[in-house]
């Protein structure tokens, strides 16, 4: 009786909100000012999605109301800031920052209830969301689904967006046992599991259910959609034939400039393709608390020392069994098969210093891998018994780039210890360098997270990882003549080394040997240009087209410092910046302090890839950093810092955050 009332009165709140929503959406809410011009946030953004809400916690299933303020204001008091599609848009195509915690809030099904109870929270709050649906849905009169009068309303609210789930929202391929298929994932299929149409009547059908969503939403707000949510999540990329995935992405690619394909983490990284954004579904029993560390845990780690090794919330398990005793962490892999887990948060890593201890056994492999985008691109050390490989993996190219014997270390503890900068991996094995000089890495895998994984051999296997650290190596580049041993020891482990123009000439080879030296240490070489030469594209230290004996030199060679002192010439510093690009090399500019307020005017950012300020680092509220930040990314903006003369010129970030 008692669950009879329950759904008479959430039918009676749910009838309610036609009236509900007509009335409030007569009125225009007003956001604050986000001061956009205060953004520097350039690492990425968290996005969240919630289902249905109800209005208690009695409506099973569903998110009460009071769960949702309490989930609201434990972002507001995190210093959360919700951003709209346009911003997530201008941030990956325009390179234009965020706030430092920006939040993309989704509310997924077109569901009244998401409305009539997060309407009046998000008023409250100054937070904005966007509301998913499925358009054909909207059709006639429904008790739980927005109506189309009703979707033009909330669309003219600024509190609100509209995304795109497609306009299909039923399966199809049902079975007897009840199994069935997403719209867009499969074939039509008859009885006997056979296609009934070919990929071209398939192509046309999914690209009608998109183009039919835009035109529907379009002729109701004004406007196409910007955002879409592919259903069902971590499929598209993931378990999908291919040439349903293709046909998919295509699709994809000609209705919505941004999509959201992937579920579990919250954050999306700004190497992230735009169109395969991740969010994280919020569970219906999670209070405030529980909520952050679910995304801070997913957050880039930006602290020297990355956080949390051996707290499993910031660990995502992929396969196997995770498990932490003390400092050591062990994963768990049953006979012939592996166990994996991936560091959340880490997946931005360049620069890093890891120490780890292991335990060869006979009963399997432990890998630990830096650098790990996917399956198809990592950087991996894999120990067994007898030996230990490193090992580089490009698409379906597996290198062992080093294999090194162990002896008498069966059972036995085993320290390692990595230090990756730039292309170059130096690795010691109890306090041992493993190899003549550090080793060499592909340009591919310049960034990437860390992982561990265990792989069993004929019976279970317990992989202990012990005294897990790992550090972010920062950015600290010095300036000298030449490359010396003194040179680059006056510097604690520095990461990029400048050389003047000069060292390059047909009299001179200290420029190469400077290149080979600095190499090897796995610090990226930088050759300084004088202003009149950055400005004439063709007049291009190390053209291995011009000096045969030059090509293994620029090789080595990472980028350019072009340096500016007078003044700011936009259409000459473009073209010497597009003309170095185009041969793979970076772009430093080199800029007096007095040069700041003339770089700051210019109504857009220049295309350089690193600012070196001949300037004491500014202060936390000077005005000038806020700018700069705001245009440029603050993890690339490096100040020089000390006068003393017996020592070379050092440049480096005054600030991680």
């Amino acid at each position: 009786m008692l669950k009879k009332y329950r759904t008479i009165i959430q039918i009676a709140l749910v009838l309610a909100a036609a009236f509900f929503i007509g009335k409030f959406l007569l009125h225009k809410d007003v956001l604050p000012d986000r001061n956009r011009a205060s953004w520097s946030h350039r690492d990425g953004f968290t996005a969240i999605s919630y289902g249905g809400l109800a209005h208690s916690l009695a409506d099973k299933g569903l998110l009460p109301q009071s769960r949702l303020r309490e989930h609201l204001s434990s972002l507001i008091n995190a210093g959360y800031t919700t951003i709209t599609t346009t911003d997530i848009l201008r941030f990956y195509r325009d390179g234009l920052p965020l706030p430092e915690k920006g939040i993309y809030i989704m509310f997924e099904g077109g569901r009244k209830d998401s409305v009539l109870f997060a309407h009046s929270l998000l008023n409250e709050f100054g937070l904005n969301a966007v509301l998913f649906v499925y358009t054909d849905r909207m059709k006639g009169w429904n008790r739980f689904f927005m109506r189309a009068d009703e979707l033009k309303k909330i669309a003219d609210n600024p509190l609100w967006e509209i995304g795109s789930m497609g306009h299909h929202h039923g399966s199809i391929n049902q079975k007897p046992n009840g199994l069935s298929s997403y719209f867009m994932t499969d074939f039509l299929r008859n009885a006997a599991g056979e296609a009934t149409e070919t990929t071209e009547v398939f192509r046309e059908r999914i690209r009608s259910n998109l183009e039919t969503s835009q035109r529907i939403i379009s002729e109701l707000t004004g406007a196409p959609s910007l955002a879409y949510a592919f259903m069902p999540a971590n499929t598209l990329g993931v378990s999908l034939a291919p040439e349903i995935e293709q046909e998919n992405v295509n699709a994809i690619e000609a209705f919505f400039p941004l999509a959201f394909t992937r579920e579990g983490e919250s954050f999306n990284f700004r190497h992230t393709n735009v169109r395969a954004l991740t969010r994280l579904q919020v569970s219906n029993d999670w209070g405030g608390e529980r909520l952050l560390k679910e995304i801070e845990s997913s957050a880039p780690a930006t602290a020297s020392q990355l956080a949390g090794p051996y707290d499993k919330i910031k660990w995502r398990e992929i396969s196997g069994a995770l498990a932490f005793e003390g400092n050591q962490l062990i994963l768990t892999a049953q006979p012939g098969r592996n166990a994996f887990a991936r560091l959340r948060g880490t997946e931005n890593m360049e620069n890093v210093a890891c120490h780890v201890t292991l335990h060869p056994s006979p009963d399997g492999m432990s890998l630990v891998y830096l650098r790990y985008k996917d399956p198809s691109s990592f950087l991996r050390a894999q120990v067994a018994t007898e030996r230990i490989l490193v090992q580089e993996k490009l698409d379906t190219q597996m290198n062992t780039l080093l294999h090194y014997p162990l002896s008498n270390t069966s059972e036995s503890e085993l320290r390692l210890s990595f230090t990756l900068k730039a292309n170059r991996l130096l690795l010691q094995v109890d306090g041992t360098v493993a190899g003549e000089y550090p080793i060499p890495l592909s340009t591919e895998t310049r960034q990437g997270g860390f992982a561990l994984e265990a792989i069993a051999a004929d019976g279970p296997f317990r992989a202990i990882f012990e005294h897990i650290n790992l550090q972010h190596i920062t950015p600290v580049w010095i300036e000298v003549p030449k490359a010396t041993e003194s040179a680059l020891q006056s510097t604690p482990n520095p990461t990029a080394l400048i050389l003047p123009r000069e060292a390059f000439t047909e009299n001179n080879r200290s420029g190469m040997t400077s290149l080979l030296m600095a190499s090897t240490k796995g610090i990226s070489c930088y050759v300084s240009v004088s202003e009149n030469m950055a400005f004439d594209p063709e007049d291009f230290p190390l053209r291995p087209e011009k000096k045969p004996r030059r090509e293994n030199a620029a090789s080595l060679l990472h980028g350019i410092v072009l340096s500016i002192s007078e003044e700011i010439d936009v259409v000459r510093i473009t073209t010497a910046i597009d003309s170095v690009h185009a041969k793979g090399l970076e772009v430093a500019l080199r800029l007096s302090g007095k040069m700041l307020g003339t770089l700051l005017q210019m109504p857009y950012a220049l295309n350089a890839d690193w600012l070196l300020i001949d300037h004491r680092p500014l202060g936390k509220n000077d005005q000038v950093k806020s700018a700069l930040e705001n245009k440029y990314d603050k993890s690339r903006i490096l100040f020089r810092l000390g006068t003393d003369e017996t020592l070379p010129e050092i440049f480096a970030a005054y600030t991680r955050n």
